[in-house]
């Protein structure tokens, strides 16, 4: 390698400055789901000729199906399932399933994507269960585990939360 002078650094010109500055924003999530549009990457597994279809038809028109595009896309398998049992075990679950996923829930760090959906089941159950106040117990649990998570970033989604809970 060659090696260079501190002067010689110093006083050399400086490059040329680009002709014009600009700025482009766009969202690179909205509450949890990265939107499918051309300045973000494609989800893992998903194929480039599906994207493109689902991508014309978020910034145009009708869905291509009945469902929300992106959530198939943006949950694993794992965590569908992860989120049917922590939703069962909070509607129906026995105090020790129950007390189980509220552990969980309060320490495992990769729940960031099912918080967009842990808040609105908790919405929901809530505006439905007004008068059974073992689940109102088991809702205020549940939002009491997530908030206690470190790893999560709930600010986002206090918004929804805190009618619920009020």
């Amino acid at each position: 390698d060659r090696e260079l002078e501190f002067d010689d650094i110093l006083s050399a010109p400086l490059p040329r400055a680009p002709l014009e500055v600009t700025f482009r924003a766009h969202w690179l999530a909205i509450e949890g789901v990265q939107p499918l549009i051309p300045e973000n990457p494609l989800p893992e597994g998903m194929d480039v000729a599906g994207a493109g279809k689902k991508r014309k038809a978020a910034e145009g028109g009708e869905p291509v199906s009945g469902k929300d595009p992106m959530v198939q896309e943006v949950l694993s398998q794992e965590l569908q399932l992860y989120y049917e049992k922590v939703t069962t075990a909070v509607l129906q679950g026995s105090p020790h399933i129950l007390s189980a996923a509220l552990d969980s829930l309060r320490s495992d760090p990769g729940l960031q994507a099912l918080l967009p959906y842990f808040t609105q089941f908790i919405t929901d159950e809530v505006k439905h269960s007004l008068k059974d106040l073992s689940v109102l117990h088991a809702l205020v649990s549940m939002t009491s585990a997530l908030l206690a998570n470190p790893q999560l970033h709930v600010e986002p989604h206090l918004h929804r939360l805190m009618p619920a809970v009020m």
